[in-house]
């Protein structure tokens, strides 16, 4: 006959043998749950950095419009006059502008594996905001109206930057060294190159 002690714990073995399928199912249940909250806040910071960059998009169309207004010398049907201050507050837009679309990038380039023609379209889009801040601090014109080539070429980086940013199918940057270079591809990009190349493409309809 088996002793007292050796009934106890063939007792105490089959009472975690049917405690085990319930832990496991509590562990797996909370590795679950976990992922999908990830997965859900994930989408709520992709869903808000969109939000972001469609509301920067259209800073840089009005602060581009009512710049090349400020710089206007031709003769208007009736004149206007502008704040004493407003150069000072479009520049301070249009940094504010560039610093947020930097902000984007930078958090692009730290998660996501980018492809050659991503990094190019980002690089660019980045560098319009940066034409724009230094044309408003130099006191240039800057016409990127309809019909030229930077008007088209900005128009098609913004459609291409939101589907980026938009894109749910992608690799995750390895590591910081990676992240880093990739940034660096980025701010390396010249949009005169690029403007070299596709000057010959004709415009697009829309407003200036």
């Amino acid at each position: 006959m088996p002793s007292l002690s050796n009934s106890i714990l063939l007792e105490l073995f089959k009472t975690g043998l049917s405690f085990l399928p319930l832990l496991l199912g509590l562990v797996l249940g909370q590795r679950i749950i976990a992922y999908w909250d990830l997965k859900k806040k994930r989408r709520e910071l992709d869903t808000a950095i969109a939000a972001q960059f469609h509301k920067l998009y259209g800073e840089f169309k009005e602060l581009s419009r009512l710049w090349r207004a400020f710089c206007y010398t031709g003769e208007r049907a009736k004149p206007i006059t502008f704040p004493d201050a407003m150069h000072m507050d479009l520049l301070q837009r249009a940094a504010a502008a560039e610093g947020g679309i930097e902000a984007i990038i930078v958090k692009l380039a730290a998660e996501r594996v980018l492809k050659k023609e991503d990094i190019e379209t980002l690089g660019l889009f980045r560098q319009a905001y940066q034409i724009l801040r230094e044309s408003i601090r130099d006191g240039m014109s800057l016409e990127w109206t309809y019909g030229s080539p930077e008007y088209t070429l900005f128009n098609d980086l913004a459609g291409k930057t939101a589907f980026i940013i938009a894109s749910e199918k992608f690799k995750k940057q390895h590591n910081s060294y990676e992240a880093a270079e990739t940034l660096q591809q980025i701010t390396d990009m010249r949009i005169e190159n690029k403007i070299g190349r596709d000057s010959k493409q004709p415009g697009r309809k829309g407003e200036p």
